[in-house]
């Protein structure tokens, strides 16, 4: 639980941080050239953030014509530099699963502004559930909601296609962030036996692999 003293610092923190953005510029509120600068520098990192959500969009990548924009993207992540990788591990960052029919795997991508996709996500579309796949962003891109977008992406453009309403995914229990990324997305651990190996995961701190679902509405 948290003491009245962090309550109250925690509450100054979002008032500065407010009060800043919203800072009359006008030359009578004058407080200095080095803190107007600073100001000013907040203000349009914030601007900044706010106007690159906006300018993402979400689509179903062109195959073979996306191909060395997904690769680039997963370039980005934290194994791509490194020597031993696993098989698995090589063919995420060759995309190698869009490009075998038998697979019957379709990755959504978003974009920004720029036309640089930003975010990758592999779906696999069986017939009694679609499966979820290495979902993505760029490490300078994270924080601005594009995993969320991507996953709204995965039901608005796969689902009314996919002859099932049920999507489902894995996830490593240490992986905290997707976890609640996931559960704001609406998936849950509805399996008896996944629930049983989460709360074995929380009670002795192991990092375990779980399934979590979602039914889609139609």
């Amino acid at each position: 639980m948290m003491t009245t003293s962090r309550i109250l610092i925690q509450w100054a923190m979002w008032f500065v941080a407010f009060w800043m953005i919203h800072l009359p510029t006008s030359e009578a509120f004058s407080l200095g050239a080095p803190f107007q600068k600073a100001v000013a520098t907040f203000r349009d990192a914030v601007n900044q953030v706010n106007t690159n959500a906006k300018e993402i969009t979400v689509e179903v990548a062109q195959i073979p014509e996306d191909l060395p924009g997904i690769r680039d993207c997963r370039s980005t992540v934290d194994f791509a530099q490194q020597t031993n990788l696993l098989a698995s591990q090589k063919s995420f960052l060759k995309a190698t699963a869009l490009t075998d029919p038998k697979l019957n795997a379709i990755c959504v991508i978003a974009r920004n502004a720029q036309g640089i996709i930003v975010g990758t996500t592999d779906c696999r579309v069986g017939k009694s559930e679609v499966v979820v796949n290495n979902v993505l962003v760029r490490p300078d891109q994270r924080g601005q909601g594009i995993g969320e977008k991507m996953m709204v992406g995965v039901e608005e453009l796969i689902m009314p296609s996919a002859s099932t309403t049920k999507l489902t995914l894995n996830v490593y229990t240490d992986n905290k962030p997707a976890v609640r990324l996931y559960e704001k997305c609406g998936f849950a651990i509805t399996d008896p036996a996944n629930a049983a190996v989460f709360g074995l995961s929380k009670l002795t701190g192991a990092n375990l692999q779980v399934a979590m679902s979602k039914t889609i509405k139609r």
